[in-house]
């Protein structure tokens, strides 16, 4: 199997497990340590100040990621107790972002490479913290890393925050524009009630046992798929070293260029 088989197979089964959700009322949940991220503090924000959802401000560009940001927050405000986590947002927004348009210095909502955008009022994302503790003999806190959040999105409870804002760059009715008319999922600020993500963070809240010093403030299933991840990488690593026996064992195999190469002068 070619490695676009198995992203086949994976689409048909994340889709049938949406629809089976969807039918009993199941809860998807997904969690993942991504300290590269910026969709939160560049992509949503920009769009939303761009819509006039959020008060337009005068924002620096921002040298670090969402993570970075977000504990600098909890370090800094003393009023933040865990847990805690940001308003969800549309993971549509994972491609939706502020660009400039090519020729000009006109700003506006765009997908990757103009006009590809993820689907909106699918899945919504959040940040998180579930352990941070404060000392007055300590100068700064102990805390676990803010992680992400992935929730599916239900029509049982999520219909109403999925009406809330239009993301457009349409000009005029006779220009659609590259991504055309967006309806993204809405979470405001924590004045809006939004019962999925309070059952959500929840469930992981109670999940985070803090048994392991080196994964504090995880859920434990987050840990658990870290440490089999990691430990799967160890063995599948003694493989490729030892696959280099047959190699060896069989000079013939390798053309004149590559054994040339290898020799260090």
């Amino acid at each position: 199997m070619s490695p676009n088989d198995v992203k086949f197979l994976v689409s048909i089964g994340l889709r049938a497990l949406i629809e089976e959700c969807w039918d009993k009322r199941v809860m998807l949940l997904g969690i993942v340590k991504d300290s590269q991220s910026r969709y939160f503090t560049r992509n949503y924000y920009g769009v939303m100040r761009h819509t006039e959802v959020y008060e337009s401000i005068d924002v620096k560009p921002l040298p670090w990621t969402d993570r970075i940001v977000l504990e600098d927050i909890a370090y800094t405000v003393p009023e933040i107790t865990a847990p805690w986590s940001t308003t969800e947002f549309d993971s549509c927004f994972m491609t939706l972002h502020l660009d400039k348009v090519q020729g000009s210095n006109e700003i506006k909502p765009m997908g990757v490479r103009g006009d590809i955008v993820n689907q909106e009022r699918l899945f919504a994302r959040s940040l998180a913290q579930f352990f941070l503790r404060r000392r007055d003999d300590k100068a700064s806190p102990l805390m676990g890393h803010v992680i992400f959040i992935d929730r599916l999105l239900h029509p049982h409870w999520d219909v109403d925050l999925c009406k809330g804002v239009t993301v457009t760059d349409k000009t005029d009715e006779n220009y659609i524009g590259n991504i055309g008319i967006i309806q993204p999922f809405l979470h405001k600020d924590n004045t809006v009630d939004n019962p999925g993500q309070r059952i959500a963070i929840y469930f992981l809240d109670t999940l985070t046992r803090n048994l392991f010093p080196e994964a504090i403030g995880h859920p434990d299933p987050l840990h658990k798929a870290d440490w089999g991840a990691k430990t799967v990488g160890r063995k599948v690593a003694k493989i490729i070293a030892d696959s280099a026996i047959s190699f060896i064992a069989n000079p013939l195999s390798k053309t004149l260029r590559s054994t040339r190469d290898s020799i260090k002068r």
